[in-house]
């Protein structure tokens, strides 16, 4: 949530005590929280977040509420979220964020580098800046403008008079 400049509302973050050891935390973005409990005040509730592999329902309790962020597209208004401890996301993707002063791409192979130093059989795929994911997010809506101020300029430009020619 600091990497990506995501601010608190209520609440903590995740620390180094939600490991897998202890009860399944969770954050929910304000979205959710106005969704399912018509409050910021949700601290301490508890929501199914997902199934064991038994079936038995795993329950989160709230322990943060974060402002609304827009995750994949920037015109999309942002929908109801929760976010689960890396040990408690039940072995699905995750993504890694690192802010950096330098060149994202050349920082890139770095932090690849390291990760396999650590997880050596953990597949790193999609490496991109937030930059370049915002920008694929309006990729059409640029390329929309772009036509229409093509077709906007061809429509206001007049044949020559034939007496011109």
């Amino acid at each position: 949530f600091k990497t990506l400049g995501v601010s608190f509302l209520r609440g903590r973050a995740f620390t180094d005590h939600d490991t897998q050891d202890t009860p399944q935390v969770a954050i929910v973005n304000e979205a959710m929280a106005r969704k399912y409990w018509g409050t910021l005040d949700v601290l301490g509730k508890r929501f199914s977040t997902d199934r064991d592999l038994r079936g038995n329902v795993q329950w989160g309790e709230i322990v943060g509420v974060v402002k609304n962020a827009r995750e994949f597209f920037i015109r999309d208004e942002p929908g109801p979220e929760y976010f689960l401890p890396i040990y408690h996301g039940g072995g699905r993707s995750c993504s890694l964020l690192v802010r950096t002063s330098r060149d994202p791409q050349a920082f890139a192979t770095a932090v690849i580098h390291r990760i396999w130093s650590i997880y050596p059989d953990v597949p790193v795929t999609r490496i991109t800046s937030v930059t370049a994911t915002i920008a694929d997010s309006i990729g059409d809506q640029k390329l929309h403008a772009v036509l229409l101020a093509i077709f906007s300029a061809s429509s206001r430009v007049r044949p020559l008079p034939s007496t011109c020619l």
